[in-house]
C-alpha cells in the first residue's frame, strides 16, 4: 500500500507515502553525477545526472523507492502485486533494464518527462533480480515533472504508459480502473451554497457536500480521496509543500488500521515531498513527525561516492555515512 501525488507548474512538487509492514533499512541518498552506475545489461554509466531519494544501499548500490533528479523529474515505485509481469528476456533492438534499475536509469539519463516517454519505447523491463536474496518487487510507477504525470505499468498485456492528469497513483487494480472509478465521484464538492445545500443540512456542519468520499484505506479509496483533495487544494502558495503533506496524511493508514494476512501491522513508514524547483527532499517518518530536509543543490554533485543521510535536520543537514563503491 502506497500513495503518490504530483502537482503541475513551475512550483512543482512530488510526494508519496510508503506504507509497509517493515523497515527496509532506508535513508535519504544522493547519487552524484560520477557514481559509476553499472547496469545488468552490461552498460556502465560513468557520468550521468544526480539523483536524490529514499533508498537502501545494498552492496554499494542504491535501491531507490522513489527519487528526483537535478532537473526536477520524479519517479516513485508503488506495490502492484498480482498484476506486475516483467519480461523473461530482452527484445531485439531494446535495452534490457531490471526493475530495480528503472528509477536510477531513467532519472540519470532524462531531463524531462517527454524524454522518459521516448526512452520507455526503447527499453524492456526484464525480470532480473538484484541478487539471490533480493528478488524484484511487483511494482508500477508514477513518473512526473512540472509539465505532467504518467503511470507506467507492465502486465501480462505488456508495457502500458498512461497519461495521468490526476497526478495520483496508489496500488491495485490497474490505472484504467482507478481512472474510470473516479468518475463515480464527480458530484462531490468542497463548497456548500444555498442552491445546492438545504438550510436544514447545516446542522451537520461543514463538508457535507463531500459526503460519500471514501474514508477506508483500500487502494481505490485512497486514489479517489487523494485525487479529490488534489483537485481542491490551493496551488502555488508558499506553504504548498505543507498542504501536500496534509493530503498524504489524509490517506495514510495509522498503526492498527490495516493488519495483513500474517497478522502484521501495515502503516505509513514515511511521507516525503520533493521540490522539483529547489531540489529539496522533505520527509517525515512514523518515529519522528518533525519535518526534515536534504538539499541536493548544497552538496557536491560531481563526486563519485554515494551520500547517505539519516535523521537530517531541516536547517543543518549532515552527512553521516559515505559507503564504499564496489
Amino acid at each position: 500500500m502506497c500513495t503518490s501525488i504530483a502537482t503541475v507548474g513551475e512550483k512543482f512538487y512530488f510526494g508519496r507515502n510508503l506504507d509497509l509492514e517493515y523497515s527496509f533499512g532506508d535513508g535519504v541518498v544522493i547519487m552524484p553525477r560520477n557514481f559509476p552506475l553499472r547496469l545488468r545489461c552490461g552498460e556502465l554509466l560513468r557520468r550521468h545526472f544526480a539523483i536524490i531519494g529514499m533508498a537502501k544501499i545494498e552492496l554499494g548500490y542504491p535501491l531507490f523507492a522513489e527519487g528526483m533528479n537535478e532537473f526536477g523529474v520524479c519517479i516513485a515505485g508503488l506495490n502492484f502485486a498480482g498484476n506486475a509481469r516483467y519480461a523473461h528476456h530482452t527484445e531485439n533492438g531494446k535495452t534490457g533494464i531490471a526493475p530495480f534499475e528503472l528509477i536510477p536509469y531513467l532519472l540519470s539519463t532524462c531531463q524531462r518527462l517527454d524524454e522518459i516517454k521516448d526512452t520507455l519505447e526503447r527499453i524492456r523491463v526484464v525480470d532480473v533480480p538484484f541478487s539471490e536474496d533480493i528478488g524484484n518487487s511487483p511494482l508500477h510507477w508514477h513518473i512526473a515533472d512540472k509539465n505532467g504525470s504518467i503511470t507506467l505499468e507492465i502486465t501480462s498485456d505488456g508495457m502500458k504508459v498512461y497519461d495521468n492528469p490526476h497526478g495520483v497513483l496508489t496500488n491495485n487494480p490497474t490505472f484504467p480502473f482507478h481512472r474510470d472509478n473516479l468518475s463515480l465521484y464527480l458530484n462531490l464538492e468542497n463548497v456548500a451554497t444555498k442552491e445546492n445545500l438545504p438550510f436544514e443540512a447545516e446542522i451537520y456542519g461543514g463538508g457535507l457536500m463531500a459526503h460519500g468520499l471514501p474514508g477506508d484505506y483500500s487502494s481505490p479509496s485512497r486514489f479517489v480521496k487523494a485525487a479529490w483533495l488534489m483537485r481542491h487544494h490551493s496551488k502555488g502558495t508558499d506553504t504548498e509543500a505543507e498542504e501536500l503533506f496534509s493530503i498524504l496524511s489524509a490517506v495514510a493508514p495509522p498503526k492498527g488500521a490495516v493488519i495483513n494476512s500474517d497478522g502484521q501491522e501495515h502503516f505509513t513508514r514515511y511521507s516525503c515531498i520533493m521540490s522539483g524547483e529547489d531540489g529539496v527532499y522533505y520527509y517525515r517518518t512514523f518515529d519522528n513527525s518533525r519535518l526534515r530536509a536534504v538539499k541536493m543543490k548544497k552538496e557536491s554533485l560531481d563526486d563519485e561516492a554515494l551520500l547517505l543521510f539519516r535523521d537530517a535536520e531541516a536547517s543543518d543537514v549532515k552527512l553521516l555515512s559515505q559507503p564504499k563503491i564496489l
